[in-house]
């Protein structure tokens, strides 16, 4: 009753990895094997099983596997998200998320909760958002490159992080600045505008892209973090002169946001 198409789906999702072999290893020899098995119905009255049959199991159902290593851990998670929809195991960016809480200045979790319907909140949100220069960081779960009326080439993208994503668009003049960054499932950065429009989802425009690498930390190289500094309006303009002499006077390795 279980097809190939259906042992494969299994396996690429992880659903045999209790066993012991390697998704690698399996998806070597399923069709092998499944193959082997419909033979020998055929051979035998259904339910017949000889003496040698039991004898040899555990013996070639080891020898049977390959010696090979085990896909990366990006492919498999890749796997998962072609089968089940969601990563199980894991999340392609898990060993940058110092990097990107280093390096980016909202998420899309941060985008997605302020530009919802609701009160008056949520609307004031979306018009401090909208055009906002921000930079975002994650994979490119999804790229289509479309030709522009002016015969320019510009991407349609899908930006993922660790909470969502949001919907990317790269126009002519960014794309073809860097366009070997953008990809199916590239790791980046990419700074540019929120766009927040009634009726649509938030966008990013892209203006400026930057290839996610993980960071050595070490005590010449230690991680990165941000530091936010919130100033009252009303303060602004008595607070913002000492408060620039300090930063400027003590330069760091560590961005400031006011």
């Amino acid at each position: 009753d279980l097809n190939k198409r259906a042992v494969e789906s299994l396996i690429k999702a992880g659903a045999f990895d209790s066993l012991g072999s390697y998704r690698s290893q399996l998806l070597a020899v399923y069709e092998q094997v499944m193959d082997g098995i419909a033979g020998n119905r055929r051979r035998n009255i259904e339910g017949q099983m000889s003496m040698f049959d039991i004898a040899d199991r555990s013996e070639s159902d080891k020898d049977i596997l390959p010696n090979i290593k085990e896909f990366d851990k990006r492919y498999m998670l890749a796997m998962e998200k072609e089968m089940t929809g969601l990563y199980l195991t894991g999340h392609p960016l898990d060993e940058y998320r110092d990097e990107l809480e280093s390096l980016t200045s909202i998420n899309t979790a941060e985008v997605m909760d302020n530009t919802t319907e609701g009160d008056e909140d949520a609307i004031r949100n979306k018009v401090e958002l909208d055009n906002k220069f921000v930079t975002m960081g994650g994979i490119l779960s999804s790229v289509r490159i479309k030709a522009t009326k002016s015969n320019t080439i510009m991407a349609f993208a899908s930006l993922e992080d660790m909470y969502g994503s949001i919907e990317t668009l790269i126009f002519p003049k960014v794309y073809e600045k860097y366009n070997k960054l953008v990809h199916q499932d590239g790791l980046c950065l990419i700074r540019g505008r929120l766009s927040i429009r009634e009726e649509e989802s938030p966008k990013l425009l892209a203006e400026d892209i930057f290839a996610l690498k993980k960071r050595g930390a070490s005590a010449e190289n230690p991680p990165r973090r941000k530091l936010y500094l919130k100033i009252l309006s009303s303060r602004y303009s008595e607070v913002i002169a000492p408060v620039k002499s300090v930063l400027a006077s003590k330069k760091g390795g560590t961005p400031v946001y006011i």
